[in-house]
């Protein structure tokens, strides 16, 4: 396949992302809301935005599962950190809708039905539960007033947060689909509305429920090591049975640990094998509990591995590519220069490896090698503690001739991603030549 081919793909792929995106939560609910007012005999202007509030909201709830389903597949079509970020901005809209909806009928004096005040009550839990558990610009000063008035919040397990979340929100479409159902919204004599409406809900709980049956029969794994290079766990694991991962170079899995003493809750860590190398490595950034937990894995443990996910592919093109990274966010990229013994790049890939200390720079030794034998490949490599060099314009000015003509493949934590794109900016490389993924939540 040429690289034009491969443009064009990618360039279909994201059409058809924005397409679907559009059609789930735009022209389907709009045109069941208007078709729904149409076949009302008498509306006022406020009874309107709450009939248009509860139908979108319906569909933003089965929406929102649907692409938080973890399947590669669907993850491939809604990019896991992209619709977290989505996830977290459209709470706010749905909590407007929701307590509009409640306040609606509540002024308007209409009856409430008993699984009214069960939603009620579970928004208000999720949204307390997403406060403690995802720190995000909207939720960081309320959290800091939590926390400071009540210490003890502090001490609640992130995973406990998590999975309650999750299953709190399941818990929520259920019963909103009893509500709905209970109002009458989708009877109408308009039979797209009674088709969808109905059958839709169903079918993105039946996902969901095929995807937890699906974690079950995951790839299983056998510890082979745990090696600790000053911040960074490599760790390294043979695949057992015949089910293969299927992965590329540069994407995540999710990682849970079937070992008595450690959470069974999946995380995700980014692959620093590629998929031509038997065994499957993965570092993870030792910080937190269930990171440190990792280091009490011995050989011979299991775990099972959900991937590969994420977008973070550099295309196959002509175009010249830059990595660039810094402490663990140099483990992609590592996954990928280690992907070129295989297959080798059509453009020129500048690297730049930013890490704290030596012994963060995983496969030093092998990175050189590869620099030395593939034509279109050259390395920088900055240690702060030996050069005490950090991310400016003038590094990216010096060492990059092409800049206004590449693209920028970035991973590292917010705040050199902050740095490392204004610093690209004002060299004159365009936000849409800079890609990047996160997937700290």
């Amino acid at each position: 396949m040429d690289s034009r081919a491969l443009l064009i793909g990618a360039s279909e792929t994201i059409m058809a992302r924005i397409i679907l995106f559009v059609i789930l939560y735009g022209i389907i609910p709009g045109v069941q809301a208007v078709l729904y007012i149409i076949d009302l005999p008498f509306v006022t202007p406020l009874s309107t935005v709450n009939y248009i509030f509860s139908i979108f909201t319906y569909y933003a709830v089965f929406n929102h599962l649907l692409i938080s389903v973890k399947i590669p597949r669907l993850q491939h079509l809604f990019p896991y950190d992209k619709m977290v970020k989505f996830h977290a901005l459209s709470g706010i809209l749905l909590t407007i809708m929701i307590y509009y909806h409640g306040a609606f009928k509540l002024l308007s004096g209409k009856e409430l039905e008993g699984s009214s005040d069960i939603l009620f009550y579970l928004w208000t839990a999720l949204l307390i539960l997403a406060v403690l558990w995802i720190d995000t610009p909207y939720t960081r000063k309320i959290r800091k007033i939590l926390f400071e008035k009540y210490g003890r919040l502090r001490n609640i397990p992130y995973d406990f947060l998590k999975i309650i979340h999750e299953y709190l929100f399941v818990v929520f479409g259920f019963i909103s689909f009893i509500h709905v159902n209970e109002s009458n919204l989708f009877y109408s004599s308009f039979a797209f509305i009674t088709l969808y409406g109905t059958i839709f809900p169903p079918l993105v709980l039946a996902i969901v429920v095929y995807a937890r049956i699906r974690r079950l029969f995951l790839p299983r794994m056998s510890v082979i090591s745990v090696r600790n290079e000053a911040q960074t766990l490599v760790l390294t694991l043979q695949p057992l049975g015949k089910r293969r991962l299927r992965y590329h170079a540069g994407q995540f899995g999710y990682l849970k640990v079937l070992k008595k003493g450690i959470k069974r809750e999946d995380h995700p860590f980014s692959f620093l094998s590629n998929p031509h190398e038997e065994q499957i490595m993965m570092g993870i950034k030792s910080l937190g509990d269930f990171t440190e937990s990792i280091q009490s894995l011995e050989p011979g443990d299991i775990v099972r591995i959900n991937g590969g996910f994420g977008n973070f592919i550099p295309k196959a093109d002509e175009t010249p590519k830059v990595f660039i990274g810094s402490g663990i966010g140099i483990v992609p990229l590592v996954s990928l220069i280690r992907q070129m013994r295989h297959t080798a790049p059509k453009a020129m890939v500048k690297a730049f490896l930013a890490v704290t200390v030596r012994e963060e720079l995983l496969f030093e030794k092998e990175l050189r090698e590869l620099e030395e034998s593939i034509e279109n490949l050259k390395i920088h490599i900055f240690v702060y503690q030996e050069d005490g060099i950090l991310y400016t314009a003038d590094i990216f000015s010096d060492f990059i001739e092409d800049l206004e003509t590449s693209d920028y493949y970035l991973c590292s934590s917010p705040r050199v991603r902050t740095i490392v794109t204004s610093a690209l900016n004002s060299l004159g490389v365009k936000e849409k030549q800079i890609h990047f993924e996160a997937f700290s939540y």
